[in-house]
C-alpha cells in the first residue's frame, strides 16, 4: 500500500506551465495593490498644482496604474478558478480510482466512502486547500511589494513593523496539531453519517415491513447530530485561531506606532509624522498579508490529514486478455481461509471445454466463495485456477450473480459498457437470449431505469448473458443466478445457461433434476471434506 500526499508537488505538477505563467504574472501585477495608494498619495505632494498638463498627467498615469492592478487581479482570479477546476478533476478521479481499486480487492468495500471522498470531502480540501494555497501565493506577492516601499521609506521603523508582523503566525503555528485532530474526528463522523444514510436507503423496505423505522431514524438523528458537533467544534476552532491572529495583528499594528511616536520626540532616524503616516498605511498592507497568510496557513494545516490518498495495489488489473481462449478450466490444491479461519481447502477439479457442471451444496457451505476465489474477488491462501493452460484472467469469463448491475441508460449502453460493437452484432446476441423478441422494436434504444427497475429478474439475466455472448466469451460463472425467480422463470433460464456456446459453471442451491439429464449437467456437492459427484 503507497500513498500520495496531496501537497505542493502535486499541485505543481496538476497546472499546466502556461497557466502557472500566467498565474505568476497577473499575482505580481495585482500585487501592487497593496502600494497603489501609498505611491499616488506619495506623490500627491510633489505635483504642480499649477500646472493643468502635469495634473492630467498624474491623474491619468493614476487612473491607468490602477486599472492595470484590478485588471491584473480579475486575471488571476479567473486562472485562479480554472486551476482550481483542474485539480478537482484530478482529486476526485484519483480518489474514485483508488476506492475502485479497494472495492475490486474487497468484495465487503461498500461506496459510501467513495461517495463521502467524491462529494464531500474533495470539496473540503477545495475550500480549505486549494483555495487558500492561492490566496497565500496572493498575500505573499503582495507583502513583498509592499515590503519593498515600507523598507524604502524608512529602513529602520519599516524593519520593526516587519519584525512584529510575524508574531500574527504564533496562533496558527501552535493550534495547528489540535485544528488537525478536529479535522479528522469530523470526516470520521461525517463518512459514518453517509454509511448510515446508504444503509437505511437500501434496507428501507426491511425496516418498514418490521417496524423498525423509528429506531433507524434515531439512529439517523444520533450520526447526524455527531456530524454536526465534529463540525462545530472544527469551525469553532478556527474561529479562535482566526480571532487570537487579529487581535496579535492590532497589536502588532499600533506598537510600532508608539515605537514611532518615542523616535520623533527623541528626534532619532530622521522619522517624522508624515513618516509614521505613510507606514501605517502602507505596512498595514504588509501585516494584513501577514494575517492573511496566518488565516489560510490555519485553514491549509487543517486538512493535512485528509490529504494523504492511501493506493492499494491488487491483483485485478484494467489489462484482460483479448483472444478469448478456449480450453479447459482446473482448479489446483486451492484453499481459502477468511479471518485466519479456513473456508475449504485442497478442492481440486477439472471442467473440459464446453462442459456444464453445477456446483451444489447446503446453505453456508461455501459455494459462493470458491467461485469468488477462482475469479480473485477473494485471495487464494494456496493453490491456482488454469483455463487453457494459463492462469484465469478477469477477461477469459463472464461473471453473472443472482444481483445483476444494469444502470440507467439504454439497452445499447447496458449492453456495449460504451464498448464499441456494431448494432447487428447486439441484435444477434439479444435474439439468442430471447430479449429481441420480448422487449419489441428498437430494442437498442429502449431506456433501462435506474437499477433497472423496469427489467424483470429473467430480463436482467438475460442481458447479462448478453453481454457475454457479444464478448465472445468461452466460459461463463453464474453465483445463484436464478435464486430469486420463480420456478418458471428460473427453468427458462436455465434452458438458455445450459446451451450456451461455452463452459458453464453454475453455483446453485436448487436445480432442475429434468433439466440437468436434459443437457447432461454434471453436478458436483461441495462438502467440508471436497467436491464430490453427486
Amino acid at each position: 500500500m503507497s500513498k500520495e500526499k496531496i501537497g505542493l508537488k502535486w499541485l505543481w505538477e496538476t497546472i499546466p506551465a502556461r497557466t502557472k505563467i500566467g498565474l505568476f504574472l497577473s499575482g505580481l501585477l495585482a500585487s501592487f495593490e497593496g502600494v497603489i495608494n501609498g505611491l499616488v498619495f506619495g506623490y500627491l505632494v510633489k505635483v504642480d498644482y499649477h500646472d493643468l498638463t502635469a495634473i492630467l498627467k498624474f491623474v491619468g498615469s493614476s487612473l491607468m496604474a490602477f486599472v492595470v492592478v484590478y485588471f491584473s487581479s480579475y486575471c488571476y482570479l479567473v486562472l485562479q478558478q480554472h486551476a482550481v477546476k483542474l485539480m478537482n478533476i484530478k482529486l476526485k478521479r484519483t480518489f474514485f480510482e483508488t476506492d475502485l481499486n479497494k472495492a475490486l480487492a474487497d468484495e465487503n468495500s461498500s461506496s459510501s466512502e467513495a461517495v463521502n471522498k467524491v462529494a464531500s470531502l474533495s470539496k473540503q480540501i477545495e475550500q480549505q486547500y486549494f483555495v487558500p494555497i492561492f490566496y497565500m501565493i496572493q498575500a505573499i506577492l503582495l507583502g513583498i511589494t509592499s515590503t519593498f516601499l515600507v523598507l524604502k521609506t524608512n529602513f529602520v521603523l519599516g524593519t520593526i513593523y516587519l519584525i512584529l508582523s510575524f508574531i500574527s503566525f504564533l496562533p496558527s503555528y501552535f493550534g495547528k496539531k489540535a485544528l488537525s485532530q478536529k479535522t479528522e474526528d469530523w470526516s470520521q463522523k461525517n463518512t459514518t453519517l453517509l454509511a448510515s444514510v446508504t444503509d437505511i436507503f437500501r434496507g428501507r423496505f426491511d425496516i418498514y415491513y418490521y417496524g423498525a423505522k423509528k429506531r433507524f431514524l434515531k439512529k439517523f438523528s444520533n450520526d447526524l447530530a455527531n456530524e454536526e458537533r465534529a463540525y462545530f467544534k472544527l469551525n469553532q476552532l478556527q474561529f479562535l485561531i482566526q480571532t487570537l491572529a487579529g487581535l496579535v495583528a492590532v497589536v502588532t499594528l499600533l506598537l510600532p506606532i508608539l515605537i514611532g511616536l518615542v523616535f520623533v520626540n527623541k528626534g532619532l532616524f530622521g522619522i517624522t509624522i508624515s513618516t509614521i503616516v505613510t507606514l501605517s498605511l502602507t505596512a498595514d498592507r504588509v501585516v494584513g498579508s501577514v494575517r492573511e497568510v496566518a488565516y489560510d496557513h490555519a485553514e491549509i494545516s487543517g486538512t493535512e490529514s485528509i490529504r494523504s490518498i492511501e493506493k492499494t495495489s491488487n491483483s485485478m488489473k484494467d489489462s484482460v486478455s483479448a483472444d478469448n481462449r478456449s480450453g479447459d478450466l482446473k482448479l489446483i490444491d486451492i484453499s481459502v481461509k477468511r479471518k485466519g479461519e479456513e473456508i475449504f481447502s485442497h478442492i481440486n477439479l477439472s471442467v473440459s471445454r464446453g462442459d456444464k457442471i453445477v456446483l451444489a451444496g447446503p446453505s453456508g457451505i461455501g459455494k459462493s466463495t470458491l467461485l469468488q476465489a477462482m475469479i480473485g474477488q477473494l485471495p487464494l491462501s494456496e493453490g491456482q485456477v488454469l483455463f487453457a493452460g494459463e492462469r484465469l484472467k478477469p477477461g477469459d469469463f463472464a461473471y453473472i450473480s443472482q444481483k445483476v448491475w444494469t444502470f440507467q441508460g439504454s439497452i445499447r449502453e447496458n449492453l456495449s459498457l460504451g464498448q464499441k460493437y456494431e448494432d447487428n452484432e447486439m441484435l444477434e446476441v439479444l435474439d439468442k437470449v430471447g430479449l429481441k423478441k420480448e422487449l419489441g422494436q428498437n430494442i437498442l434504444d429502449v431506456s433501462v431505469a435506474e437499477d433497472g427497475a423496469n427489467l424483470s429478474g429473467g430480463q436482467a439475466q438475460r442481458l447479462a448473458m448478453a453481454r457475454g455472448l457479444l464478448r465472445h466469451k468461452q466460459l461463463f460463472l453464474f453465483d445463484e443466478a436464478t435464486s430469486s425467480l420463480d420456478q418458471e422463470n428460473a427453468d427458462l433460464i436455465h434452458e438458455l445457461i445450459y446451451q450456451l456456446p461455452a463452459t458453464v459453471v453454475e453455483v446453485a442451491h436448487y436445480y432442475s433434476a429434468s433439466l440437468i439429464r436434459k443437457y447432461d449437467v454434471t453436478v458436483y456437492e461441495l462438502t467440508k471434506e471436497g467436491l464430490r459427484l453427486k
